[in-house]
């Protein structure tokens, strides 16, 4: 198992690959996260920020649930963050956004 300190070095050398500063380049954050995280992984990131935006934006966390195929758990989990102080730069989605991304109804 790795020690604190350990942990903290391996997440700074994550962050120095993901950079696009490093790279100069901002088109290859995807490739960088394709090359070291599964489909699924993929998917669920991408997901986690969503959770965060439509708490942040009002939809009910069951309809959130329903909205990206995920747990309730998960759901309350992004829940617990925000009350936690965490996010706190993370817009909310519009409700053009809400409407786009889920047309049915977002809420």
């Amino acid at each position: 198992m790795s020690t604190d300190k350990q942990q903290r070095k391996l997440m700074k050398d994550l962050l120095d690959y993901l950079n696009p500063a490093s790279s100069g380049e901002l088109n290859n954050l995807r490739e960088r996260l394709e090359s070291i995280l599964t489909p699924s992984e993929l998917t669920e990131l991408p997901n986690r920020l969503a959770i965060i935006k439509q708490i942040k934006a009002g939809v009910p966390q069951h309809k959130i649930a329903e909205n990206l195929g995920v747990g309730v758990a998960t759901v309350t989990r992004g829940a617990l963050a925000i009350k936690n102080g965490q996010f706190a730069n993370v817009p909310p989605y519009s409700n053009s956004e809400l409407a786009k991304l889920w047309p049915s109804g977002a809420k």
